[in-house]
């Protein structure tokens, strides 16, 4: 099986729900699998000692590597969650001109607050207005709960 195969299953696993869908496709995958883990091992003994212990690495977290097969919220790749965090560690970069320690600790935690009402779909900026507003009226410390993003009513 080639990887194009394999990433156009996981791309019509994620529509289908069925459990036929995890059993047909998912056994040529395992198949697959088995095979290269064959090669592999065939490859372990004759590669050098770095390699070698990649590809032991590797072997030895096989059972991992096929959770997808069973579990249609795991992804082949990381490229979503890369995708997610890039807005973040950009942020990141840049709070290295905050000013001070502080200042950027600060900015951390704003950004950390921003991103977190946009994961839970609220408009973080309706969210940051509503939040200011309420600790400038005097919003109780004991109900600090009741202003995070994913408590957030419009």
């Amino acid at each position: 099986m080639h990887p194009s195969q394999l990433f156009a299953w996981r791309r019509n696993a994620r529509t289908d729900a069925s459990p036929q869908r995890s059993a047909g496709a998912g056994a040529s995958v395992r198949a697959a699998a088995a095979v290269v883990e064959i090669i592999i091992g065939d490859i372990v003994v004759r590669a050098g000692a770095d390699v070698a212990e990649a590809l032991r690495y590797a072997i030895s977290r096989r059972a991992m590597f096929e959770r997808f097969l069973t579990d249609g919220r795991i992804e082949l790749d990381s490229n979503i969650v890369e995708r997610a965090i890039r807005p973040q560690a950009i942020t990141r970069k840049n709070s290295l001109f905050a000013g001070s320690d502080g200042g950027g600790r600060t900015w951390a935690t704003i950004a950390t607050l921003l991103q977190t009402a946009k994961m839970n779909n609220v408009d973080p900026l309706a969210w940051l207005i509503q939040t200011l507003e309420r600790i400038a009226n005097g919003w109780p410390s004991s109900e600090i709960e009741a202003l995070m993003p994913w408590n957030y009513a419009a």
